[in-house]
This record gives structure tokens, sequence and C-alpha cells, in this order.
């Protein structure tokens, strides 16, 4: 099974970054994580340690840049920070799950798969384990912390975009 986004493919075998047309079992990215819905980055809280991430103004700085790595199952990714190299968690309660950053222990609560969105701009981040979404509406302000919604239906607010920080520049 291969999952087909905008400048990535994630399969089992690794993920192929399109724009580069390199296929590696390496981490892809960084990337910024950008909830469509309020426009806030997933950002790292200055944290170099376990704990919970939250939502912040897009700066592109490390503690906003994440990579993904194949986890070797397929469709399945970590989420890993560029920052502290701890990965998003969404812990083991698969009825109430809640996002942290922990090291990487390979359980299915660290597991991430990457759906495209409806209207094909951006993705849904579900949790493998629980099967909900990662989720921020446009409500949401600096330091919230984003929450899990099932998809039914789905939602702008459990939409997000992966950026690259830079820009490309035609010369």
């Amino acid at each position: 099974m291969k999952l087909r986004l905008p400048l990535l493919d994630v399969s089992a075998g690794g993920i192929d970054v399109t724009l580069r047309r390199k296929k590696s079992s390496e981490p892809a990215g960084p990337f910024l994580i950008i909830a469509r819905d309020c426009g806030l980055a997933l950002d790292t809280a200055l944290r170099s340690t376990a704990g919970e991430p939250h939502l912040w103004e897009p700066h592109g700085l490390p503690q906003q840049l994440w990579a993904l790595k194949p986890t070797g199952v397929a469709g399945e990714i970590y989420i890993v920070s560029a920052a502290n190299g701890l990965v998003l968690d969404s812990g083991p309660n698969s009825t109430e799950p809640a996002l942290w950053m922990w090291d990487q222990h390979g359980k299915p609560w660290q597991h991430w798969r990457l759906e495209k969105a409806p209207d094909g701009v951006g993705c849904l981040i579900q949790a493998c384990h629980s099967g909900r979404y990662l989720t921020a509406h446009d409500e949401s302000v600096r330091r919230w912390k984003p929450w899990f919604e099932d998809r039914d239906p789905p939602r702008l607010a459990q939409q997000w975009l992966l950026t690259q920080p830079h820009a490309y520049v035609a010369k």
C-alpha cells in the first residue's frame, strides 16, 4: 500500500520525496505542520524532554520542524521533532488519546497515517492505534494543545498543511 500526497509517497519501504525523486528509508522533511483551520503550527514549546507540544504562530525555527520517518509498516510513519528528536505519541489509551512527544519506542501509539484532505489540499493526521484524527479548530489560540476526534464527517479542523520552511527561487 502506498499513500500519495503532494511531494510525498509513503509506503512500508520508505518515504519518497517526489520533488527530489529519491526514495529513502531516511526521514523526509523538515516540514512545518500547520493547522489549516486556525493557521497555527505544531510546536515543541521549546521542550527538550518528553512533554506536550502546542500550537504557535508559524516561524520555521527548529521547534516547529518535523520529519516523517517510516515505521516499517505500510502507510504508517513516525513524526519526529527536528529540535529534540522526540516523536509524536498519542498515548496508550485508544479511547482518549492525548498528544505528547516521547522517546521513540515503536509502540502503535507512536504510529501515524496521513490521509489526503477531501479537497486535496493538505492532509488528515490519524493516530493508528485509536483511529482518531488530530484536530485544532478556528478558535484555537497559541499554547493550545491539539486534540483527537473521529473523522465523521471530515472537517477543516482536522486538516493540516505540511509545508517546507524554505522557498525555491527560480534563477
